[in-house]
């Protein structure tokens, strides 16, 4: 994932909250490419979202249920892997898994809540 700077208005932002800290990256891989996806996301596109502090993310998950997030874990982790993740969430399992589902194929992940370095949630995906 890279992290892009971009000039976008305010009014773009759905709910926006200045005190929330918003930002941009584009997006490889195609497995929200799909029309079950909240969001239809495909390979190269640029997505806008936003930070969420990981206290605020564990204390109040469900408000985030069903969003697409952006899941930057510690390296190494359980996954074996050293790249963000955006999925869709899907609950957090015992207080301790996150749980993700991705649509292209069908299946969820489950990651250690202890393993994720930043989660941010997508609000958009940003038109070129």
């Amino acid at each position: 994932m890279h992290k892009d700077n971009i000039d976008i208005k305010t009014s773009d932002i759905p709910g926006y909250n200045a005190d929330h800290n918003y930002f941009a990256f584009t997006i490889k891989g195609d497995c929200l490419n799909h029309d079950d996806c909240p969001i239809r996301i495909k390979d190269g596109d640029m997505l806008l979202a936003q930070h969420i502090e990981r206290r605020e993310f564990i204390r109040n998950w469900h408000a985030y249920q069903n969003e697409i997030v952006m899941v930057e874990p510690y390296v190494p982790n359980s996954l074996n892997i050293n790249h963000a993740l955006v999925k869709q969430l899907v609950a957090v399992e015992n207080g301790w898994f996150v749980v993700m589902r991705m649509f292209n194929p069908d299946m969820t992940i489950e990651l250690p809540i202890d393993e994720i370095k930043e989660i941010s949630i997508v609000k958009k995906v940003i038109e070129p």
